[in-house]
């Protein structure tokens, strides 16, 4: 007689473990290059990125970020993230549009 045959080494716990699964949509990227464009603004400081190259790579990513939020708005299933995504690459499209111009009133008036 030998030992009886388990699914499972631990007794009761053949059915708890489940695969998860991980989707990456349209928004997820989005929310993504906000999270890369923080990056460039934390790491350029410690790198010595210069400001014109910080600038161009943040605005790239903004644009490609923006680009894939709406892409998700249109076709993705979670238009929640998507929703986020639009919103925070927008915001950074929005703060680079006004640096300018505020920086230029300010230049005027002093």
């Amino acid at each position: 007689m030998g030992a009886p045959e388990t699914e499972s080494t631990f007794a009761g716990l053949e059915d708890d473990y489940q695969v998860i699964r991980f989707r990456i949509g349209w928004g997820t990227l989005s929310i993504l290059s906000f999270a890369a464009i923080l990056a460039i603004q934390l790491f350029g400081r410690w790198l010595e990125i210069s400001l014109v190259r910080s600038i161009i790579a943040t605005a790239l990513l903004a644009i490609g970020g923006l680009v894939l939020g709406l892409i998700g708005l249109k076709f993705g299933r979670a238009r929640g993230a998507a929703r986020v995504g639009v919103f925070l690459n927008g915001a950074v499209i929005g703060i680079l549009l006004l640096v300018p111009l505020v920086s230029g009133i300010l230049r005027r008036l002093g």
